[in-house]
């Protein structure tokens, strides 16, 4: 359990590009299965419905298989097809330094996800991470549950934790977790709806994240005497 505070990261769109490595096996998948036209797709809808829109087709049979394949596919280089954006791995690497205890709460399936973080070298041990078919959701979906899941198992106090993320499910998940800072990737793939701290880049996210620990660790007094005069 760390005392300096948690910060629970996504992947996808946050520490790592994966849209290129995605769009590459779509374009695989189609071709093994000799589709020959294949529609742009958006990176961030569940695996299935991306197919169902780059592929169009409803036909579950089809889906299934093209489901498959994409998992083969994919799996295969996720590793170093999923590169770190600029500063991602300072930024994680700087908090680990401090103390902050670092987690992930992902879409992703557990074994790309793995791979990436282990290919990339975010940590010599694989950080506490929660993904799209781990079995301690049971059953659940989504960043609430998994953000609730990491605060669980690690015994984390959501007030000193943050959520760094891409998307508005990301901010959404923070925010029903009651987490105390909330800050949105704006360098990832999601649309800004509002709700958290925009930041730029994983510089700009790096120096948020190190006020919010600042100030948790400043005493009750000197916090309180920053405070405006308003009498």
């Amino acid at each position: 359990m760390s005392t300096a505070g948690w910060a629970i990261f996504d992947l996808d769109g946050t520490l790592v590009d994966s849209q290129p490595h995605v769009l590459w096996s779509v374009h695989e998948t189609a071709r093994a299965m000799g589709a020959s036209d294949v529609q742009e797709v958006r990176i961030g809808p569940p695996l299935r419905e991306l197919l169902r829109t780059a592929l169009s087709t409803s036909d579950e049979a089809v889906l299934a298989q093209a489901t498959d394949t994409f998992k083969r596919v994919h799996d295969q280089a996720v590793g170093p097809g999923c590169k770190p954006y600029g500063g991602a791995l300072e930024l994680w690497n700087t908090l680990k330094a401090a103390g902050i205890g670092l987690a992930i709460a992902t879409n992703k399936r557990e074994a790309p996800a793995r791979a990436i973080v282990t290919h990339w070298n975010f940590s010599a041990a694989l950080p506490p991470m929660v993904c799209a078919d781990s079995s301690v959701l049971a059953g659940k979906s989504g960043k609430a549950a998994m953000i609730a899941v990491l605060l669980g198992q690690l015994g984390a106090d959501p007030g000193r934790t943050l959520m760094l993320g891409d998307s508005h499910e990301d901010m959404r998940g923070g925010q029903e977790n009651a987490l105390g800072l909330l800050l949105f990737a704006g360098w990832g793939y999601g649309e800004y709806k509002g709700l958290g701290e925009r930041t730029a880049s994983p510089a700009d996210a790096l120096a948020a994240a190190q006020g919010f620990y600042s100030a948790m660790r400043q005493p009750a007094a000197a916090r309180l005497a920053q405070l405006p005069d308003n009498g």
